[in-house]
């Protein structure tokens, strides 16, 4: 693949240095908002490893909290991005971080490199949290969908076989509630 040619022009730090220092302060906001799911995240998994159902509750809801507010901040983010690309002359319609990092003068490039990539490894480390916490709740589903199938077909008389031989239930009805 050929790298991109780009003909932009370093940032102008004196006529965009509000927008480098709401950049920053955005990166440094969104890396504490990772590192804030991610502890919801665990709190989580810890609240499922008890079967605690109220502290499942709060912590989803905290995770749904600090997700909402990553989006408001994220949407921030790319629109900071985007004025600055604009402004020396990168690719703006869909402008990158690692872009603009790069046209940056030396004493911000190192500061922005490393923010971008702390936030890019929290954002990693949250996305592996899903996964965990994703499939232990499949797990959980699937074992509730057995014992509520257990208790159907000890609850009601069974209204056939399946073609595996074992026991079709009747209608679950209210014990059907995962499926």
């Amino acid at each position: 693949m050929q790298p991109k040619e780009t003909t932009a022009k370093p940032v102008d730090v004196s006529r965009h240095g509000g927008d480098l220092i709401a950049l920053r302060d955005l990166l440094q906001a969104l890396i504490r908002l990772q590192t804030e799911l991610q502890d919801a995240i665990d709190l989580q998994l810890g609240a499922m490893r008890t079967a605690d159902v109220n502290a499942m509750q709060a912590a989803a809801g905290r995770v749904n909290e600090l997700t909402a507010r990553f989006e408001h901040l994220e949407l921030q983010r790319q629109s900071v991005v985007a004025r600055l690309s604009d402004a020396t002359g990168t690719d703006a319609a869909d402008p990158r971080l690692s872009e603009l990092v790069a046209e940056l003068p030396d004493r911000w490039r190192g500061e922005f490199a490393a923010l971008a990539g702390a936030l890019r490894d929290r954002m990693l480390a949250v996305a592996a949290a899903n996964r965990v916490a994703q499939t232990v709740c499949r797990e959980m589903c699937e074992h509730f969908r057995a014992v509520f199938e257990t208790v159907a077909l000890a609850a009601a008389p069974g209204a056939g076989y399946e073609r595996t031989g074992r026991v079709q239930p009747g209608d679950l009805g209210v014990l059907n509630a995962v499926g």
